[in-house]
């Protein structure tokens, strides 16, 4: 036999590294605290005036000029973080791509759209390009998610089941796919309808946004 096969298979996700738990365990539980905040807070009183709501879904409405000045910056951001990923070291602890979306966007995000509100729609890039390719009139959202849970399932595998999740080459080409998958989509089913009903990392965002203003307790999901 040889020497590898005595290796046990280890996974960036499962591995704890040395912590007391994994970072998956971990996320799950962190999931579960945030719904359990989301519908444990009482619900604000009908006699206290509501404030206006805010738009949170990035493929809804006009853009104010700070918010486009945002995605620029983060379009950018998404540009380079491809092209480090395809072109830049192969040592992910030295390339920039697996720290820039893994250890500190996807994160950062997260913990933003849960504190602060919408901040996705400040810096969704791929509705930000879908924007200016897409035509301008206006676009009919689906009533249903079920292409995201799809697509999902392809980030599960991505996430959980494939070995290389955070090598350089391997960060770089998922963004690149899905890139082309979502603005190609955005081009061919509509912005407004594709971003509503088969991109789950904006959907996501979208949703989490509504925590701040205790929005998700009155939430009515789409089918899917």
């Amino acid at each position: 036999r040889s020497p590898s096969s005595n290796m046990p298979l280890a996974h960036p996700l499962t591995d704890p590294f040395q912590l007391p738990i994994s970072p998956l365990v971990a996320a799950i539980a962190g999931a579960g605290l945030v719904l359990l905040v989301a519908f444990a807070v009482p619900r604000r009183s009908g006699r206290l005036p509501r404030k206006p709501e805010r738009e949170v879904a990035s493929w809804k409405g006009t853009l104010s000029a700070l918010q486009l000045v945002a995605r620029l910056v983060a379009v950018a951001l998404l540009a380079l973080a491809i092209a480090a990923g395809r072109l830049g070291v192969d040592d992910e602890l030295e390339n920039l791509a697996p720290a820039l979306v893994v250890g500190a966007l996807w994160p950062l995000l997260v913990l933003a759209s849960i504190s602060l509100g919408p901040v996705w729609r400040w810096v969704d890039p791929w509705d930000s390009v879908a924007r200016v390719l897409a035509r301008s009139e206006p676009e009919p959202t689906s009533g249903h998610v079920w292409p995201a849970v799809v697509v999902a399932t392809g980030w599960v595998w991505y996430l959980s089941a494939y070995r290389d999740t955070l090598d350089p080459r391997s960060v770089g080409a998922i963004l690149a796919l899905y890139t082309l998958l979502t603005v190609g989509g955005s081009l061919a089913a509509g912005r407004a309808r594709w971003l509503s009903s088969a991109e789950p990392l904006g959907i996501l965002l979208s949703w989490m946004a509504l925590l701040p203003r205790r929005g998700l307790v009155d939430l009515r999901p789409p089918r899917g």
